[in-house]
C-alpha cells in the first residue's frame, strides 16, 4: 500500500481547516491547531505523523494520527489496545 507522505498529509490538514465539512466527514468540528508559523502543530516519526486537534465545541486537544507507511502487527496492535481500553 502507498501512503501519503508527511508534505501531503500537511497539506490536507490545511485544506481541511478551510474547508472542514469536505474533508471530515464525521469530525467536523476539529480545527488544527496551527503554530507561530501559521502551519499545523504537528510531530512525525518513522511511521506515522500526529496533528494536533481541537474540538470547536468543547476546547478538548486531539491527536490525529496518520500512517506513512506500513508496519508490521499494527492491526494486532491496535485491537489489542481497543480491547483493553474497553
Amino acid at each position: 500500500m502507498i501512503y501519503p507522505s508527511v508534505g501531503q498529509y500537511t497539506e490536507a490538514i490545511k485544506l481541511a481547516e478551510q474547508s472542514p465539512e469536505d474533508y471530515f466527514a464525521t469530525m467536523t468540528t476539529l480545527r488544527p491547531v496551527l503554530g507561530a508559523d501559521g502551519n499545523p502543530v504537528m510531530s512525525s516519526g518513522n511511521f506515522a505523523v500526529v496533528f494536533k486537534m481541537q474540538d470547536q465545541n468543547d476546547g478538548k486537544i486531539y491527536a490525529l494520527k496518520c500512517f506513512t507507511r506500513d508496519q508490521e502487527g499494527r492491526n494486532e496492535s491496535y485491537r489489542l489496545i481497543a480491547d483493553e481500553l474497553e
